[in-house]
């Protein structure tokens, strides 16, 4: 029977948990900041890379070697893992202290191609212009020094293997000293920007994202939309019912009392049932519940005590067989097992007796039988106006449904965090169904209490209470 997730009642569940909303609010609008806050201005800086690669290659007329060009032929044919190099950015980092680390000196770093013996490399990241551009600086030498070294170490290579031929002729060793004399000249094939010791462009750029204040307002309405879905979801996944306006049957009317400490919500309900004909053309009230979980309900008791106030003669009658407490005194086992040969009616107040449950050794589902029941509340009948009978749970107790049929109105208790919906649904089909009788649904604040009337005493102090509307009416 749980209701159904309209619009009005997704507003309530999530109301119900607005503390949740503004705990997720508050925690995201903090993460905002956090993470708005985090994000600094940084530098960019340039600079442009002269590269002359020279290799020797054999001559083909005669014996010997030459060194030529090894530039690409289009400057969109040069390679940026040659220029954004793991190794180098890591040599630079050591040279740096290891601040900042090679991989994020590699991730930082762009090429771009300018001519046929020129690129650009581009570090972005310092957080501030000196940092950048020594970063860039050291990085530019140690890569330039790595690509001079691996092409004197080629050129080297070649001259030894001149060396090593014989005879030497005059050709061999003229063509041996002019690849020596090359390979001083390696050093001055590769330039950069800081050679000349002009100044570096570098250019500031700001701290990306909103502003700090649109973050935080944003991450807040983020966080309390987030957490609305979260209290949604953990109201839905609630098997318990917790609010009076959250029960909703067609034709079944709620009432929201305390029959613990506010009697003037028994009183409304008093008033209601009487103005249905309780007390004339009708006189007997079953105060029932779904399941024994919930507890025996002081309802029936307090609701007694009302009628009597106002001179109406009532008869309370305990007929929880099953959580009864031994007793001396003959009660409704009695006359249901025959013994008693008169209605065994104990005075409580002025115009107020009860039926207590009695003692019987026999089951009480060997007792109760329609046919006994009906006997029993037609005296019950003629000797009050008014019988109210504390019924045991409608679900899990035989007895209960004889009771019921023999009742004129039927009081269904649900307890807040006790009741649970799939129960009260079955409860109230099942009463509807069989016993056919007009049902209330009273939505009772009181703890579990008893309609024993010694234990069910009300406290001296009435807590005051603001009265809600006594009948939720069904959408």
């Amino acid at each position: 029977m749980k209701p159904e997730l309209t619009f009005r009642r997704s507003l309530r569940l999530i109301s119900k948990r607005w503390w949740l909303m503004l705990l997720g609010g508050v925690l995201f609008a903090a993460l905002a900041f956090l993470v708005v806050g985090q994000k600094k201005a940084h530098y960019v800086a340039s600079a442009d890379l002269g590269i002359n690669d020279v290799t020797a290659v054999p001559l083909g007329y005669r014996a010997g070697y030459g060194l030529v060009s090894n530039n690409p032929k289009y400057y969109g044919d040069w390679s940026p893992d040659d220029f954004v190099n793991p190794v180098a950015a890591a040599a630079a980092s050591k040279n740096l202290g290891g601040s900042p680390t090679g991989d994020q000196i590699a991730a930082n770093l762009t090429m771009t191609p300018l001519t046929t013996n020129s690129v650009r490399l581009v570090y972005t990241g310092g957080s501030k212009p000196d940092e950048t551009i020594a970063v860039l600086k050291t990085y530019t030498a140690v890569l330039l020094l790595q690509r001079e070294t691996r092409e004197e170490v080629a050129i080297q290579g070649v001259v030894n293997q001149l060396r090593n031929v014989t005879p030497q002729t005059p050709r061999l060793v003229n063509n041996e000293n002019s690849l020596a004399k090359g390979l001083q000249q390696v050093k001055g094939n590769f330039t950069s920007s800081f050679d000349s010791g002009g100044s570096i462009p570098v250019q500031r750029i700001a701290a990306g994202g909103p502003p700090i204040i649109l973050a935080v307002l944003g991450g807040f309405l983020a966080g309390v939309a987030f957490f609305a879905l979260v209290a949604l979801i953990m109201g839905r996944l609630d098997n318990r019912v917790s609010r009076p306006e959250d029960i909703e049957v067609v034709g079944v009317p709620v009432v929201d009392i305390h029959s613990q400490v506010d009697q003037a919500s028994v009183q409304l309900l008093r008033s209601e049932l009487e103005l249905s004909g309780m007390g004339t053309s009708l006189a007997v009230i079953a105060v029932t519940r779904a399941t024994r979980g919930e507890g025996a309900s002081g309802l029936a008791l307090a609701l007694a005590r009302t009628f009597a106030g106002v001179g109406t003669a009532t008869i309370l009658v305990s007929a929880d067989l099953r959580g009864r407490t031994v007793r001396e005194q003959e009660g409704l086992s009695a006359l249901l097992d025959g013994s008693a040969t008169s209605m065994p009616l104990i005075a409580l107040e002025e115009n107020l007796m009860w039926l207590p449950e009695g003692t019987s050794n026999a089951l009480p589902e060997t007792l109760f039988s329609a046919p006994r029941v009906e006997r029993i509340v037609r005296d019950l009948r003629d000797v009050a106006g008014v019988v109210v009978i504390d019924t045991p749970a409608v679900l899990e107790d035989s007895e209960t449904l004889p009771l019921i049929a023999c009742s004129d109105i039927v009081l269904l208790t649900v307890r807040p965090g006790a009741t649970r919906w799939n129960p009260l649904g079955s409860a109230v089909s099942l009463i509807q169904r069989i016993a056919k009788r007009p049902l209330h649904i009273c939505y009772d604040r009181a703890p579990a209490g008893s309609s024993v009337p010694i234990a069910g005493e009300l406290e001296p102090e009435p807590a005051e209470r603001m009265h809600q509307v006594i009948e939720v009416p069904a959408s």
